[in-house]
């Protein structure tokens, strides 16, 4: 009777077990949710690196991504030109936890990004700056690239959550408006 109720028990232990890992998974969207909803990820896990890292998603419903290259969305300008885009949360103390969003040169890109006119906006967390204007002269990278943080000053992973939780960071770009949606939402 006791190997019963302990056998019992181990199954019950067990089956709680795997409904917690499936509850888990439930909380990232599979990329078939994504694409209905016009988003899209880096990575078909893209909660895989929490809590070092958050990677927002991009809100293709003006149907203007064109394909990832690495970290990087490759979004379509209105003039037939395109860009890369990157917008992450780095969870790191040299970054004092901060968003980064990175506006990158293609290989085909034609658009002058040191005058352009930027700006990036976090719905939650205000304007981004300016950080570092990366490969101005073509010298440390194959293409141009302009970086823009925004700092949160928050240490604990469920204060850096509830500072992106339903956020959307707005990129515009010579009127052109890019949208990327937090992975909390």
């Amino acid at each position: 009777m006791k190997i019963v109720k302990r056998i019992t028990v181990l199954i019950i232990i067990l089956f709680s077990i795997s409904n917690c890992s499936t509850t888990k998974n439930r909380l990232e969207l599979s990329k078939e949710e994504l694409k209905n909803l016009n988003y899209i990820s880096l990575h078909k896990k893209y909660k895989f690196m929490y809590p070092k890292l958050f990677p927002y998603l991009y809100n293709n419903s003006k149907n203007n991504f064109s394909y990832l290259i690495g970290d990087f969305y490759n979004v379509k300008l209105s003039n037939g030109d395109n860009l890369n885009l990157l917008c992450n949360l780095h969870n790191k103390k040299k970054n004092n936890n901060s968003i980064k969003c990175m506006i990158r040169k293609s290989s085909t890109s034609k658009i002058d990004l040191f005058k352009s006119n930027i700006s990036i906006k976090s719905s939650k967390n205000g304007e981004f700056t300016k950080k570092t204007l990366l490969n101005k002269d073509g010298s440390f990278i194959t293409h141009p690239a302009i970086e823009f943080i925004k700092e949160l000053n928050v240490e604990k992973p469920i204060n850096i959550i509830n500072k992106i939780r339903n956020d959307t960071i707005i990129i515009t770009i010579n009127n052109q408006v890019f949208e990327f949606i937090s992975p909390e939402m």
